[in-house]
């Protein structure tokens, strides 16, 4: 054997053994097998000796694949960050021990292939890591967040069927105390609403179908009607039938009854909220405006708004979920959302959807 290229062919079992060894050894990898800690190694060693035998590049794209697997079985296998990053390391030094007892001088150029090997390695797979593993996490967090949603979804039920049973025998319909309550039960749905709609990103399929949004928007309308009214704020609609898109008419509806329900939440008492939608020139999108009279932004980068829990105004009340569910329902149709501050007056937003979703 006179170069790296033949150590690696040759001793190719001799290091992986004792790969093997150092790992389990330093790594403490439980109970998997030899079959499962080799994982992806031999397309390591593949890409590896192809690159070293051809004194080029190393194969990106095949040896970043293996990589990426070897990240996402690790998760799975138990492994932490650290153990993953070791086991890159624990490899080169392998390597580099196993062909020096062979007598063998790594050129410079080999080492710097060998080296970039192993550091696309451990990126590709460091990465696949967190990515996996922040997913997972917030799969789990949001399947308890639904869960807590639901079950207070089911006690707010009960109360809203005691609440009517009051109202028909012992509170006066009319009365402060009914109106408090009210608005109470409203209040908690919406957040309960809000939570849930929030969690369903994006694991819920969009269900399409043609929907016309004068029909959405006045659903909410009338929903949010009772608000408007409480601070005597005027609602306008300006939306002709003709205007349909093809969308998931929940999230439609959601859409709107956030941006709606914002603009009445900062609108001033008396103030004016108009909404408007149109087919765009080209006729391959609609878009739709929502503008209050919230007398403009606070300072501050807007785009902040759509993050979940951020709150700029001085009404704290909600979660801070709306924005963030309007821009996911919005980006989730392969549309745009964006606001326009217009100091001492309000805001708008615009909503901007294709009127058909593309087939690929």
């Amino acid at each position: 054997m006179t170069n790296l290229v033949d150590v690696l062919r040759a001793k190719r079992g001799e290091i992986v053994d004792v790969w093997l060894l150092r790992i389990r050894r330093e790594n403490d990898p439980a109970d998997l097998s030899s079959a499962e800690l080799r994982d992806h190694l031999p397309s390591f060693f593949g890409d590896l000796v192809d690159a070293l035998d051809h004194g080029g590049e190393p194969r990106r794209a095949e040896s970043t694949l293996a990589a990426s697997r070897h990240g996402e079985q690790r998760l799975h296998a138990g492994f932490d960050l650290d153990q993953v990053i070791r086991e890159y390391d624990f490899l080169g030094q392998t390597i580099l021990e196993v062909a020096n007892a062979a007598g063998i001088a790594i050129s410079i150029a080999q080492t710097r292939i060998l080296l970039e090997l192993l550091d696309a390695g451990r990126a590709e797979a460091v990465a696949t890591y967190v990515r996996q593993r922040n997913e997972q996490a917030k799969r789990e967090a949001d399947e308890h967040v639904s869960f807590v949603a639901h079950e207070l979804r089911n006690a707010l039920n009960t109360v809203t069927l005691s609440l009517t049973g009051l109202k028909r025998t012992l509170l006066n319909p009319g009365g402060r105390l009914v109106d408090m309550l009210d608005r109470g039960v409203r209040t908690i749905r919406e957040l309960v609403d809000q939570v849930l709609t929030a969690a369903r990103f994006p694991h819920t399929p969009l269900r399409m179908e043609r929907v016309a949004i004068r029909n959405v928007v006045d659903e909410v309308v009338q929903e949010l009607g009772p608000k408007a009214e409480h601070k005597d704020i005027e609602m306008r609609v300006e939306i002709g039938g003709e205007v349909v898109v093809e969308a998931d008419r929940r999230l439609l509806h959601s859409v709107a009854a956030n941006l709606i329900g914002n603009a009445i939440k900062f609108t001033r008492p008396d103030g004016r909220i108009v909404v408007r939608a149109a087919t765009d020139d080209g006729g391959v999108g609609v878009v739709f405006d929502f503008e209050d009279a919230c007398g403009g932004l606070p300072e501050g980068a807007t785009e902040e708004l759509f993050q979940p829990y951020v709150q700029r105004g001085k009404d704290r009340s909600g979660l801070g979920l709306g924005l963030a569910i309007v821009k996911q329902a919005v980006e989730a149709h392969a549309g745009t959302v964006e606001v326009t501050n217009r100091p001492g007056d309000g805001c708008r937003f615009r909503v901007r959807l294709p009127v058909r979703q593309s087939s690929g």
